[in-house]
C-alpha cells in the first residue's frame, strides 16, 4: 500500500491524499518516497490499484506521455 499526493488529475475522481495498492509479486509497481509518478490506476476489489502492465512510469521519463494524456483529456487526438 503506498499513500499519495495526487497533484493532477486527468480522468475520473479521487481524493487529493489517497491509498493506492500494488501487489507483491512480479505484477507490482515498485514505488519510491520523494518521488513523482505519471500512475494509470483502477478499482478492483474496492481498492485503488497501479496499472503496472501499461504505461505508469516515473513522472521524470513521462514527458511524451504526458503531453498525450493532456490531449487526450481535454478530447483532442
Amino acid at each position: 500500500m503506498y499513500r499519495v499526493q495526487v497533484d493532477k488529475i486527468y480522468r475520473g475522481k479521487i481524493a487529493p491524499k489517497t491509498v493506492i495498492f500494488s501487489e507483491n509479486s512480479s505484477g507490482r509497481f515498485p514505488m519510491e518516497e520523494g518521488h513523482k509518478y505519471l500512475l494509470f490506476i483502477s478499482m478492483e476489489g474496492g481498492r485503488l490499484v497501479v496499472d503496472n502492465c501499461g504505461n505508469s512510469a516515473l513522472l521524470s521519463n513521462s514527458d511524451e506521455l504526458v503531453r498525450q494524456v493532456a490531449l487526450l483529456s481535454q478530447g483532442s487526438t
